[in-house]
C-alpha cells in the first residue's frame, strides 16, 4: 500500500516538475534563433582569404 502511495506521489511530483519546466521554456519559444550558435566558433574565425582577414580585424593604412 505504501508503495502505491510512494509511486503516485512520485509521479506527481515529476509531472509538476515538467509542468513547470514546459513553463520556463514557452518564454523563450517564439525567440528568434541565432545561427551563430549553432556554428562552433573556430568556423566564425576562418577567413576565405588574407584580404578577409585584414577587413575583418578592422586594420586600415599606416596600422601596424
Amino acid at each position: 500500500m505504501t508503495q502505491k502511495i510512494e509511486q503516485s506521489q512520485r509521479q506527481e511530483r515529476v509531472a509538476a516538475w515538467n509542468r513547470r519546466a514546459e513553463c520556463d521554456l514557452a518564454a523563450f519559444q517564439n525567440s528568434p534563433k541565432q545561427t551563430y550558435q549553432a556554428e562552433k566558433a573556430r568556423d566564425r574565425k576562418l577567413c576565405a582569404n588574407l584580404e578577409e582577414a585584414i577587413r575583418r580585424s578592422g586594420l586600415q593604412d599606416g596600422m601596424t
